[in-house]
């Protein structure tokens, strides 16, 4: 989802926003559909090597007038002073390359999570956007769910007590051939790290030990050495736990649950 907060970088309070979005596979479309429902974004580039892609990604959600680049171009992109920031839902390993390039261009940055493929380059990024005074936003949506808002905010208030146990749900459904899995950057990478953000919000502390384990029943995700059932363990400062169960699978459909054991 594309926040409030990005739509008032270098704006006053009815004028639009100028963006460029760079990706619009699965998350990118996703992304694509939120923009062009709001009325203060105007998309004037969207970055993709797919034409027949991103030409039927427009068109499905009624945008016009939208010049499509190829990632060579996209110098054009960045050097054009009427785009204010950039929307990045690229393959991950290219996370950190576009985000300092466009920050370094004077763009406002929301990423899809992970900002970057490891915490170095992630250090990285953040480093560039407090030395250019740009916000670089990351995609957590979990928390701005109104039932998980909710439950962070009564933890963190106090309300509900000392916390002992977290236990978190995050189970998709996803083709496993589908052909850009290998560049998500893993199970854990992917699907753990919303619901590490939410045990970590909720608690208000970074764990001190972290441990997982998992296994691929999917021979296509076999091949990418990833796992399609997982578990994750952490342990916190104050002696808290959480247990983080992810799946690439759910029959039923979209699960994700929170729960917080006092």
């Amino acid at each position: 989802m594309i926040s409030d907060e990005m739509a008032t970088v270098n704006s006053g309070v009815s004028e639009k926003v100028t963006l460029a979005l760079f990706g619009v596979g699965r998350i990118g479309s996703v992304h694509l559909k939120s923009i062009a429902r709001h009325p203060r974004i105007h998309l004037k580039y969207l970055v993709e090597e797919a034409v027949d892609l991103a030409k039927k990604a427009l068109n499905d959600v009624g945008l016009e007038h939208v010049s499509i680049v190829n990632f060579k171009g996209v110098s054009q992109v960045l050097e054009d002073k009427s785009v204010q920031g950039v929307v990045v839902c690229t393959p991950t390993s290219t996370h950190q390359k576009v985000v300092t390039q466009a920050l370094r261009a004077g763009k406002a940055v929301f990423c899809e999570k992970p900002v970057a493929h490891n915490s170095e380059a992630a250090d990285e990024c953040y480093k560039v956007a407090e030395e250019c005074k740009l916000p670089l936003l990351c995609a957590f949506h979990k928390r701005f769910d109104p039932t998980f808002g909710a439950i962070i905010k009564r933890s963190r208030d106090g309300e509900i007590g000392q916390i002992r146990y977290i236990k978190t749900t995050l189970r998709d459904t996803m083709d496993p051939s589908f052909p850009g899995l290998s560049t998500l950057g893993g199970c854990f990478l992917d699907l753990a790290l919303h619901d590490v953000d939410l045990a970590c919000a909720c608690i208000g502390e970074f764990p001190t030990t972290v441990s997982g384990d998992g296994h691929a029943f999917a021979k296509d995700i076999e091949k990418n050495k990833d796992f399609d059932q997982a578990i994750a363990n952490l342990k916190f400062p104050s002696g808290a736990l959480a247990t983080i169960e992810m799946s690439r699978f759910c029959n039923y459909g979209y699960d994700q649950r929170l729960e917080v054991w006092i």
